[in-house]
C-alpha cells in the first residue's frame, strides 16, 4: 500500500475513532490481498449519510463469510447497525436498531 493509502485509511481511522486495532490490521491485509472490499467503498453504499456519525466499525466471520459491521448514529438520532458482506458489498443486514 502507497503513502496515500496508508494517509487515507488513517483519515478514515482518525474520522471514525472506533475500530478495534486487531480488526484495522486485519482489514488491511484483507484488503491488501483482495479478499474484500476497502472500508471506504462499503461506507459510500450507506443509504442517507448527512448529518450521520460513524460510531464502530468491526470485521467478523458469520458461516464463513467476511461481515462488515457498521454502527451507525443516524441524523435523526437513532442508532442503526448495517451488516455487508465485506467482500461483495451485498447487504446481510441493513439498518436495524
Amino acid at each position: 500500500m502507497g503513502w496515500q493509502g496508508r494517509l487515507s485509511t488513517l483519515a478514515l481511522v482518525l474520522c471514525l475513532g472506533s475500530v478495534q486495532a486487531d480488526d484495522l490490521e486485519r482489514m488491511r491485509r484483507l484488503r491488501a490481498a483482495g479478499d474484500i472490499l476497502a472500508l471506504e467503498v462499503v461506507l459510500e453504499r450507506l443509504p442517507g449519510g448527512r448529518g450521520s456519525r460513524i460510531l464502530e466499525v468491526g470485521l467478523e466471520e458469520e458461516n464463513g463469510v467476511l461481515v462488515y459491521e457498521i454502527e451507525r448514529l443516524e441524523a435523526a438520532g437513532q442508532v442503526r447497525e448495517y451488516r455487508i458482506d465485506a467482500r461483495t458489498g451485498e447487504w446481510v443486514r441493513r439498518g436495524a436498531e
